[in-house]
C-alpha cells in the first residue's frame, strides 16, 4: 500500500468496529478520520485516482474486490463489511438484489459523479441528537422506513434548511487546506446540523396501521412478517404484495381503491400524483402516505380487502395483471373478486341490451356483461348482435305474405294492425334501398321522400318506394305521432323514436 503521510505498511494503524446497522461508506468516512485523512484521500490511495468509489452507490455494489482490499487493509472479515452493504437484504426484502440497477425498497441516490441528485438517503433527528458520534444506518436507505423504529417520529429524506440531499462524504470537498473533521450529520450544502431537524410526530388515520408500519421497520429482517392476524412465514412474499399495492394506489388503475383506503382509516386528504413515477423515487410524505393505505387494506386479510376492493369497483384482472403474486394473495383475490365464472343467460343479455338502448348508452359485450355482473369480461358470452341473414326471393314472397294475412286478421284502426303495417313498410323500405337498420332507425320523414323521388332507384323500384312511404304517412303515422317536433319516420308504439334492440328483434323474431 502506498504510505497515507508518513504511515507505512500494509493494514491501516487504526480500523473502528462498525456501529449498530452503520452503512458501509459512512463506516469507510470513519476509517479514513480515525487515519486522519479525508474519505476521498483514502479512496484514492486504497483503489486508485481513477477507482471513482464516491462517484458511485459503493453501499448497494460494493464490488467483491472493494470488499477484499477493505479486508485486508483492516483486518476485518469480509463477511463482517459486506453486511454493511445493502445485499445481504436479498431473500428478506426481495428476491434478487440488483447492485447496477433499481432495486425493490432501496431507494436511489442518483449519483452524478460525486453528487447525489435524489432523496436516497433518510435520517432520524433524533438519532443523531442521541448518537454518540452521529452515523447513517443501512436501514435509512428502505423505502418503507418513513418512521424511525426506535424513536417513533417521522423521518427526513433532505436538509430542512436547503432541501438537498444527505451526502456526509461531500462536508470536507472543497477544503484541501482544512484537515477538520466535521460531524457526519451537518449538510454538506448549507452546514446545517440535520439533528435540529423537526422532529414531527407521523399522520395516520387507523392507528393500527401505524403500529403495523412500526413494526415492519423494526422486524423487517427476521425473514418472516405479520400483519394483523397473518403470520408470512417467508417474509419477502408479504413484501412483494405491499410493494405492489403501494403503486398500485399510485396509479390510475389504483386512485379508487386509495380513495376508499384512505377514507376509511380515516387518513388525511392527500394528492398523489398517478405519474408512473417507483415507489422507491417518491418523497417521504407520499411513501408514508401510500404505505399506511396499503397496510390497512391488508389487515384483517382477505375480508377488509375484498370489501374495499367492492367498494371501489377494483377488478381482479388489475389486481393481478402484469406480475407473478404469491399463492397466497392470488387465491383469494381470484375466489373472493373474481365473477367469471358466472355465465349469463341469453335472455339475460337480451334484457341488458334492451335497457342500455332504452337508456341510450352504448351496447357492446362489455357493457352488457358490466351491467349482468361479469365486469372482467370484454363481451358477455350470451350476447350477440345478430343480423339479418338475407332472404332469398321466395323466402321474401312469404314473408310479405305472412305479414299481410296478419295484418287482415286484426281489426281496423287497432294498435296490433297499426304495429304491423308500420314494420311491413319498415321490411319493404330496406329491402328496395339497401338501407342497414340504424340508418332505417333514424330517418327523417323529409329525407324518406327526398330518397324516393331522387330517382336513386331504377324503374319499379323507385315508384314502389315512393308507394310505401306515402302510404304509411297517410295511413299510419299520424295515428302513432304525439309530436309535430318528432320528424323520425319509423316511430315507436309510443310516439318516439324506436331503440336499436325492439327493430333487432323484428327481424331476428322473422
Amino acid at each position: 500500500m502506498t504510505p497515507l503521510y508518513g504511515l507505512s505498511g500494509t493494514r491501516l494503524p487504526v480500523h473502528p468496529q462498525p456501529l449498530p446497522d452503520e452503512l458501509l461508506t459512512h463506516w469507510f468516512m470513519r476509517l479514513a478520520h480515525m487515519n486522519q485523512v479525508k474519505a476521498q484521500t483514502l479512496a484514492d490511495r486504497l483503489f486508485g485516482r481513477q477507482s471513482a468509489f464516491w462517484a458511485r452507490d459503493q453501499d448497494k455494489l460494493a464490488s467483491p474486490a472493494v470488499i477484499s482490499h477493505l479486508a485486508d487493509m483492516t483486518g476485518k472479515n469480509p463477511d463482517d463489511l459486506l453486511a454493511l452493504t445493502l445485499a445481504p437484504f436479498e431473500g428478506v426484502l426481495y428476491q434478487h438484489h440488483n447492485p447496477n440497477g433499481n432495486t425493490r425498497w432501496i431507494m436511489p441516490l442518483g449519483v452524478y459523479h460525486r453528487t447525489r441528485r435524489r432523496y436516497g438517503l433518510q435520517f432520524c433527528p433524533l438519532c443523531l441528537a442521541t448518537d454518540a458520534e452521529p452515523y447513517f444506518r443501512r436501514s435509512w436507505r428502505l423505502a418503507f422506513a418513513t418512521v424511525c423504529e426506535r424513536h417513533g417520529v417521522l423521518m427526513h429524506d433532505r436538509c430542512h434548511r436547503c432541501g438537498a440531499p444527505v451526502a456526509f462524504f461531500r462536508r470536507e470537498l472543497g477544503h484541501r487546506d482544512d484537515h477538520r473533521f466535521e460531524p457526519a450529520a451537518k449538510c454538506h450544502a448549507c452546514g446545517n446540523d440535520l439533528s435540529r431537524a423537526p422532529a414531527w410526530d407521523p399522520s395516520a388515520g387507523d392507528v393500527h396501521a401505524l403500529i403495523q408500519l412500526r413494526s415492519l421497520a423494526t422486524f423487517y429482517d427476521m425473514g418472516w412478517t405479520f400483519c394483523g392476524n397473518e403470520v408470512y412465514q417467508y417474509g419477502h412474499t408479504f413484501m412483494d404484495v405491499l410493494h405492489r399495492m403501494c403503486n398500485f394506489l399510485s396509479s390510475t388503475k389504483g386512485k379508487k381503491l386509495l380513495a376508499v383506503a384512505a377514507g376509511e382509516s380515516r387518513l388525511v386528504d392527500m394528492a398523489v400524483t398517478s405519474n408512473g413515477r417507483d415507489f422507491e423515487s417518491r418523497p417521504l410524505i407520499e411513501r408514508h402516505y401510500l404505505l399506511l393505505a396499503a397496510l390497512w387494506l391488508l389487515m384483517d386479510w382477505p375480508d377488509r380487502f375484498v370489501q374495499a376492493c367492492i367498494l371501489a369497483r377494483t377488478t381482479q384482472s388489475r389486481l393481478l395483471s402484469d406480475w407473478e403474486p404469491p399463492y397466497w394473495f392470488e387465491s383469494e383475490v381470484r375466489k373472493r373478486l373474481d365473477r367469471s365464472g358466472y355465465t349469463p343467460t341469453e335472455e339475460e343479455a337480451k334484457h341488458a341490451a334492451a335497457y342500455l338502448e332504452r337508456t341510450q348508452q352504448r351496447v357492446s359485450g362489455k357493457s352488457v356483461g358490466q351491467l349482468i355482473g361479469n365486469p372482467d369480461s370484454m363481451a358477455a358470452t350470451a350476447y350477440r348482435k345478430q343480423k339479418p341473414r338475407t332472404m332469398t326471393e321466395e323466402e321474401m314472397e312469404r314473408f310479405f305474405a305472412g305479414i299481410d294475412e296478419a295484418i287482415r286478421s286484426k281489426p281496423k284502426g287497432s294498435r296490433a294492425r297499426l304495429l304491423l303495417e308500420r314494420d311491413r313498410a319498415i321490411f319493404w323500405f330496406i329491402r328496395l334501398t339497401g338501407m342497414s337498420q340504424r340508418q332505417v332507425r333514424t330517418i327523417t320523414v323529409a329525407e324518406a321522400l327526398a330518397l324516393a323521388k331522387m330517382g336513386r332507384l331504377a324503374g319499379p323500384g323507385r315508384s314502389k318506394l315512393e308507394g310505401v312511404v306515402l302510404s304509411y304517412l297517410r295511413d299510419v303515422r299520424p295515428a302513432l305521432v304525439k309530436s309535430r317536433d318528432n320528424r323520425i319516420l319509423f316511430l315507436a308504439a309510443n310516439g318516439s323514436e324506436m331503440c336499436a334492440e325492439a327493430l333487432r328483434q323484428r327481424f331476428v323474431g322473422k
